[in-house]
């Protein structure tokens, strides 16, 4: 079996060709139809070349086609090309189901992410999270604690990419980006740029989708919790407020959470983040919108729910009235028809009373004469009904 040669015989191949070429050049008595034998050190397979081809031929077309031979072939065809494990992990990374509107997802591992829970809410607070509204309040460039926990350990080499997005369906796709005015700011890592969001981990990774708009996606390595704890806390924060102008402009952010393990999602949270200058006091501000919307919407509720009950009841409480006043108006009836007799000392109390009786009487024969003139008007009245059915309607 033919003897192969080594990368080092390789190159001194080369180099020695490089000398044989120049001392063929120099050479005046080669005649232009003479044939140059090749060294010793050539490859069976090459041909022999006239001086010409020699002269034209480069050193990187002599390498090629060396290394192109079949015993050169035969030792390196299972040499596999030498991968970047960092670029490797990159191109795993795919934030295309942030596109769409996504709700928490635990996955079997039981991935979550919590906070803690302030006693008291106050308007110095640098961060606090409302479980009523579900929404995360933090201030500016103020470090905010993420608690991560899972029921279940995930793989080894598992990460957590933390995507910042907008909660509109519209600006779904767009990246969150900062104001230019805090572009220029640094962050805790001495960076300065448009990521919207940072990390206090040594070996926090900032990473741009390119397949989707250059979205920014910060990726953290996932870390055990240590002996005694359930969770694991980052440190994170916010680079830009949601009301600049130039940046979020006053719409609504959320923080989506993808525990992922070479591509593959096994688990996401998502955590609403409002960045203002005053987190208690925002919080309160939407607490207290909650619960009046809530109430008005209980309210309305109720009055659907009852309307036809009340309708009833008012029904029936009307026609119970009408009856009461009908009986009211006959017992009326009856007992003007009668005498009364009343026993009066003093003549003058006498004439008083006299006058007021007169008064009584005339008013009541007035009112007995104007019910029948009503009573008799209405008998007389043609009833005219007409059912829906009968009614044409017309286009002219």
């Amino acid at each position: 079996m033919e003897d192969v040669p080594n990368s080092q015989d390789i190159v001194d191949l080369m180099l020695n060709f490089n000398e044989d070429v120049q001392q063929v050049i120099s050479e005046q008595e080669i005649e232009a139809d003479s044939t140059v034998p090749a060294p010793s050190y050539f490859p069976t397979e090459l041909v022999q070349r006239t001086s010409e081809d020699l002269i034209e031929r480069d050193l990187h077309t002599f390498a090629e086609d060396f290394l192109l031979g079949p015993a050169v072939q035969q030792q390196y065809q299972d040499i596999k090309p030498v991968v970047n494990p960092h670029e490797l992990f990159l191109s795993q990374i795919n934030s295309t189901v942030v596109n769409q509107s996504l709700r928490n997802a635990p996955g079997d591992l039981g991935f979550k992410v919590t906070f803690d829970q302030h006693d008291k809410v106050t308007k110095n607070m640098t961060w606090t999270y409302s479980n009523e509204v579900g929404r995360l309040y933090v201030m500016l460039n103020s470090q905010c604690p993420f608690k991560i926990s899972t029921t279940s350990p995930p793989p080894d080499n598992s990460y957590i990419v933390c995507i910042p997005a907008y909660k509109d369906a519209v600006s779904r796709r767009e990246n969150v980006v900062r104001c230019p005015h805090h572009c220029r700011n640094q962050d805790m890592n001495g960076l300065s740029g448009k990521f919207w969001m940072n990390s206090t981990h040594s070996q926090s990774i900032y990473y741009e989708d390119i397949q989707n708009n250059r979205r920014h996606c910060l990726i953290v390595p996932y870390e055990k919790p240590h002996a005694g704890c359930s969770t694991y806390t980052y440190i994170l924060e916010f680079m830009c407020r949601n009301t600049c102008v130039g940046g979020v402009n006053r719409r609504a952010t959320e923080v989506v959470f993808l525990l992922q393990h070479e591509g593959r999602e096994l688990g996401r949270c998502v955590v609403e983040v409002k960045v203002c200058a005053c987190p208690g006091r925002d919080r309160r501000h939407d607490e207290t919108t909650l619960v009046k919307r809530l109430s008005m919407e209980t309210a309305k509720g109720k009055a659907k729910h009852s309307g036809s009950a009340g309708h009833t009841k008012a029904v029936k409480l009307s026609q119970e009235t009408n009856l009461n006043l009908s009986n009211a108006e006959e017992h009326d009836t009856a007992s003007e028809e009668q005498w009364y007799t009343i026993r009066v000392k003093g003549k003058s109390n006498f004439e008083i009373l006299k006058r007021v009786a007169e008064g009584l009487e005339l008013r009541s024969a007035q009112k007995l004469k104007k019910r029948k003139l009503t009573d008799s008007r209405n008998q007389n009245q043609p009833t005219d009904v007409k059912r829906e059915v009968d009614i044409v309607y017309s286009d002219g």
